[in-house]
């Protein structure tokens, strides 16, 4: 065939390829976008989580992943959550009004419904467990010795960024069982046991009540706290809105024991000191 009678297909072939490429790399770009691993962009991630919130070897990808959680509190304090996973709309993740689906754990059925809007944190279907232990670690201090398993479940709770403290809005229970509590004795006795016993405090129940106005002003937001066994009867209300505090009934059970009675008195001894 004459070389006159080639030219035309060439031409006509180059512009295919052109616009192939032009509709063919953004596909790619947006494939190759999804795929990244979580690891790969870990300290993007952490840059962009509050100040108290740290991810630890993570796994699978950016936008839904694995991860050990960690929340820090003072003093190096830290609740952890070996089993927390995340998922997110990859797509609405460059808005300022973001939403993910969080598991705290193994056992937890549904997933919590996180949305930021801003510097607000709002959380929908809280649920998780921690070892009482830890959690009044990372809450107050060393000091504090505590047994058992607390059981959250909150429908609604809301924190500010950066530090995470003091929720508000709050409505939910946190069931605290098989709750034992005392203090390290920092003046060991002749007796070191004595140091370490704890006072048994049955099944503790907290139950978060808000009320919220057409402009969320906290009209009401109220912690209840109530036990079912143990050596003492626990009784107290917290209005956190004004944060006062109602006086609080802690009495010590008629049918206790005689161990029970010593422990009743050695932990209002570490309260008093």
């Amino acid at each position: 065939m004459p070389e006159q009678d080639k030219q035309p297909v060439v031409s006509i072939r180059q512009p295919k390829r052109i616009w192939r490429f032009i509709l063919g790399a953004p596909i790619f770009l947006l494939i190759g976008l999804l795929l990244i691993p979580a690891p790969l962009v870990a300290g993007l991630i952490d840059s962009r989580l509050p100040g108290p919130v740290y991810l630890e070897n993570l796994s699978g990808l950016w936008w839904n992943g694995t991860a050990k959680l960690r929340l820090m509190q003072y003093k190096g304090r830290s609740l952890e959550f070996p089993d927390f996973r995340w998922r997110t709309n990859p797509f609405a993740i460059l808005s300022d009004q973001k939403q993910f689906e969080m598991w705290f754990g193994k056992t937890q059925s549904a997933p919590t419904l996180v949305s930021k809007n801003g510097r607000r944190w709002t959380a929908t279907n809280l649920e998780f467990q921690a070892p009482a232990e830890n959690f009044f670690r990372f809450q107050f201090s060393s000091t504090i010795r505590a047994r058992g398993i607390i059981d959250v479940k909150l429908e609604h709770a809301m924190v500010q960024s950066p530090f995470f403290a003091d929720p508000k809005q709050t409505v939910g229970k946190a069931v605290w069982r098989n709750a034992a509590m005392g203090f390290r004795d920092t003046k060991p006795t002749s007796i070191p046991t004595l140091g370490i016993l704890l006072l048994p405090l049955g099944d503790v129940t907290m139950t978060f009540e808000a009320k919220i106005g057409q402009n969320l002003d906290f009209l009401e937001d109220r912690l209840t706290v109530s036990n079912v066994g143990g050596v003492v009867k626990i009784n107290a209300v917290i209005d956190k809105s004004n944060f006062k505090l109602t006086p609080t009934s802690l009495t010590m059970r008629p049918e206790a024991k005689f161990l029970g009675k010593l422990q009743f008195l050695i932990f209002m001894k570490s309260l008093n000191r």
